[in-house]
């Protein structure tokens, strides 16, 4: 949760969230929680100490603060995504899987004692981390497919988990318990993989593209004399994997030719405006 959190701050809450029910369970079973609870935090806290000594020796604590106070809010509030479309794609690429689970899931409940029994620590944990990866996905109001991996990951637990229950059930629950096992094992893993195995991140034409023309006009002499403008990472990418450092430490136009303008792609504007004049690049790239 701690190295999650230094990309995608909220996995933070994820995690002390799920710490939480596991020092109930544990002074529950009368055992001791004091040193457990601390040396996780100790974890949780090790990979953002790591991050704030790295900002501290590149002396870029301001310009992150300034960030966080101005870039990211801005950018928090470009193109909105409605509720009901969020909602609707939230669970979109398991949707057969979680219409079956639903069915399951009120199938136990109409078949279930009076005393129905409570739920173990572990799904407690999976419930609530299931809800934080929801609340999460829907804060961020984008709607990006990784958006939502934190929710699928404990969704497809808690699947799981109530499929094989329902196997050793009898009637529907049984019936719906080894069809969406089918579903999942036989349909939803394979195709995964299969995408998962023939996606290349890398851009690597693109890459061969860049990196040549970039070598003809001076290769490793270009590091702090280079400037990318695009939007996408791209060009970032390839300076990246050529290690040359841009001129100016901004990324991506997005900030520069905004849709909603006002004080934060103005700064932005101007600090660039600014950067470009005080050590004018050999090369963009466009």
């Amino acid at each position: 949760a701690g190295m999650a959190g230094t990309i995608k701050p909220p996995a933070l809450p994820v995690g002390l969230v799920l710490l939480v029910v596991v020092v109930v369970a544990l002074r529950k079973e009368g055992r001791a929680w004091l040193g457990y609870a601390a040396w996780s935090v100790a974890g949780m806290a090790l990979p953002l100490a790591g991050v704030a000594w790295f900002l501290a020796r590149e002396r870029a604590v301001a310009a992150f603060v300034d960030a966080v106070r101005g870039m990211w809010p801005y950018y928090a509030r470009l193109a909105p995504r409605p509720l009901g479309w969020l909602l609707l794609h939230s669970v979109s690429p398991l949707l057969p899987l979680v219409m079956v689970w639903v069915v399951v899931l009120v199938a136990r409940a109409a078949v279930r004692s009076e005393a129905p029994e409570r739920p173990g620590w572990e799904r407690v944990a999976l419930w609530l981390g299931l809800a934080m990866g929801l609340l999460s996905y829907l804060g961020q109001r984008k709607g990006y497919p990784y958006h939502r991996y934190p929710l699928l990951a404990f969704l497809l637990l808690l699947i799981a988990l109530d499929l094989n229950d329902a196997l050793r059930r009898r009637g529907v629950l049984r019936m719906c318990g080894a069809v969406g096992l089918a579903v999942g094992a036989l349909i939803l893993a394979p195709v995964s993989l299969y995408k998962i195995t023939t996606y290349d991140g890398r851009s690597d034409e693109l890459y061969a593209m860049l990196g040549g023309d970039l070598n003809r006009l001076g290769g490793a002499q270009l590091s702090h004399h280079v400037q990318c403008l695009d939007t996408f990472s791209g060009c970032i990418n390839a300076l990246d994997r050529m290690q040359l450092v841009e001129s100016t430490g901004f990324l991506l136009d997005l900030f520069f030719w905004p849709r909603q303008p006002g004080r934060v792609t103005e700064e932005m504007r101007a600090k660039f405006w600014t950067a470009i004049h005080e050590n004018p690049p050999w090369v963009f790239v466009v």
